[in-house]
């Protein structure tokens, strides 16, 4: 399974690395992440790979935790209109990192709710 996604981890988030603060205090539009690519689910591994060249592989069994919704560290007020249409997507990680991702996005709608289940079913 494969699809277009944004992502950005806790560490660059929390330095202000993973938005464009211009952008977002001016237009109230979803943050402009870091990395731009695509993710794909494969042999139990979660696969990224940007545009940059960037990518890693998290292997299904190292994540801890994951959630559908905002945090104290990506909050709604990040988003337009402040998270009514759509939330991200987060996992926890080896050893506690945390991943923030949006995933099929398109305008309004994200494929997070989607992904959150196959994800969450193959946890279990």
């Amino acid at each position: 399974m494969k699809n277009n996604v944004r992502w950005c981890y806790d560490h660059e988030l929390a330095n202000g690395g993973c938005l464009n603060v211009h952008s977002v205090s001016a237009s109230r539009s979803f943050l402009h992440y870091l990395h731009i690519g695509e993710i794909e689910i494969k042999n139990n591994h979660i696969t990224l790979r940007a545009l940059d060249e960037t990518s890693d592989s998290i292997p299904v069994s190292e994540i801890a935790d994951i959630y559908r919704g905002y945090d104290d560290l990506f909050t709604s007020a990040l988003t337009r209109p402040y998270g009514a249409f759509w939330s991200p997507l987060r996992f926890t990680y080896g050893q506690g990192r945390r991943i923030y991702l949006i995933i099929g996005y398109s305008i309004l709608w994200t494929k997070n709710k989607q992904w959150y289940t196959i994800i969450k079913d193959l946890l279990q």
